[in-house]
């Protein structure tokens, strides 16, 4: 099952908007605490971002889920607009969990402790597929499959 939330065009566009603050993931996280904190007020959008664990080279051919999550706090006091918020992410996932300019290699492990304990909802994750670049993904609409 697959619903598209968005045309070509419009996931393009916003790619392209998020791309100097990290991509599609900084825009998406940017999304979602704007909206939480629109819904509900709260300070702080907290959630677990995803990263690969796939480290050694030996890895890259083997079929399986390499991936660990880590835990990220996106303040939203003073954030005005989407591009302020943007900006906060990328700043965020930056001081956190910024990548190692080596492939494939995570510059600081992730945090051993998790979230503060009075969180309300510590497994609060939300997840996508940026499905664009799948084989036959361009028939998805039509529901023809790859052959």
């Amino acid at each position: 099952m697959h619903e598209m939330l968005v045309g070509p065009d419009d996931a393009a566009a916003f790619e392209a908007h998020c791309r100097p603050y990290g991509g599609s993931l900084a825009g998406v996280l940017a999304a979602t605490a704007v909206t939480v904190h629109g819904i509900g007020g709260e300070p702080v959008y907290r959630t677990v971002v995803p990263f690969h664990t796939r480290a050694k080279s030996r890895w890259l051919d083997s079929v399986g889920w390499y991936v660990g999550g880590a835990p990220i706090e996106i303040p939203m006091a003073g954030l005005s607009d989407f591009r302020t918020t943007l900006e906060r992410v990328r700043t965020e996932l930056r001081s956190r969990h910024a990548p190692d300019p080596r492939p494939h290699r995570p510059r600081t492990p992730p945090p051993r402790h998790g979230l503060p304990p009075d969180v309300p909802d510590l497994y609060s994750i939300v997840s996508f597929v940026d499905a664009r670049g799948v084989p036959g993904s361009e028939r998805w609409p039509s529901g023809t499959r790859s052959a």
